[in-house]
């Protein structure tokens, strides 16, 4: 995962955060709505404002002037004032908010903007979580087509390997003082399986498997000494010495080559990059 990559995700794991953090502190804040609310029928219900809660009333036509003071008609029925807001709670509110309207009128502006302000949240909170799930599922197709690469060139370039160091085996187990086999093609083929494993170990630095398999490959039993040392003759020693040595390495090949598979199964299953294998 490049730089850039990275930072996009961070951007947008902060927004979110930033989001959230502000949503929580909108929600929170209508504690301060529920105080507001509070205040406004109390100014209402307070005689002093008693009748021009009624007066806003008979304007606005949501009730009429009772035959007692301080007493509203709704229909049929005449009602104080605390008892209409119980049975006509739509009205009472309507004629509250209009005689509050010019006394508080800081508690509305806020409202309105804590209204906008969760409307945008709600809007930009679901687009960045929306574009950290699209950067994570993009990233684990990415990584899946990139192990299954990966383990297709690993195996490909064991493969090669392994048959030149066959053919070289058999090369060598036919080989007297006078012709000695080139070991050419078995170092090309080894060239090539070290940058593999090479270019795998540098993402996956704490597998051991891996490590051991490049150990085994530079410094180990199929390592660049692997042409070096064989007995030459063709007397039964030479020729028995020569065959113990080969089977030395078709045992380290088969050996490795185990190894080598669960690398390349491990690197086609991986969900992340980081992952041990």
């Amino acid at each position: 995962m490049g730089g850039l990559r990275i930072s996009i995700y961070a951007l947008l794991l902060l927004g979110a955060i930033g989001a959230i953090a502000a949503l929580l502190y909108t929600r929170l804040g209508s504690t301060a709505d529920v105080a507001d609310n509070d205040a406004r029928l109390v100014y209402c219900m307070e005689p002093s404002h008693r009748d021009d809660l009624i007066d806003a009333a008979i304007t606005l036509g949501v009730a009429q002037s009772g035959s007692l003071s301080g007493e509203v008609r709704v229909g049929s029925r005449q009602m104080t004032t605390a008892n209409w807001r119980k049975a006509r709670r739509a009205g009472f509110d309507r004629a509250c908010d209009a005689i509050t309207a010019a006394s508080i009128p800081a508690t509305q502006d806020s409202s309105s903007q804590d209204s906008a302000l969760k409307s945008l949240l709600d809007i930009l909170l679901p687009v960045a979580a929306g574009a950290l799930l699209t950067l994570a599922i993009d990233d684990l197709h990415t990584a899946s087509d990139r192990g299954w690469a990966k383990a297709d060139e690993l195996r490909s370039s064991w493969r090669s390997f392994a048959r030149s160091v066959t053919d070289y085996i058999q090369n060598r187990l036919k080989a007297s003082q006078y012709g000695v086999p080139a070991s050419r093609a078995v170092d090309e083929r080894r060239n090539d399986l070290a940058a593999n494993l090479r270019d795998i170990y540098a993402r996956h630095r704490r597998s051991g498997r891996i490590k051991g398999l490049r150990d085994q490959i530079d410094e180990g039993t199929l390592g660049y000494h692997m042409a070096l040392d064989w007995a030459i003759g063709d007397d039964e020693q030479s020729k028995a010495s020569r065959e113990n040595r080969a089977a030395g390495i078709r045992t380290a090949l088969e050996e490795a080559e185990i190894s080598l598979e669960k690398v390349a199964h491990a690197m086609e299953h991986l969900i992340w990059p980081f992952w041990k294998l």
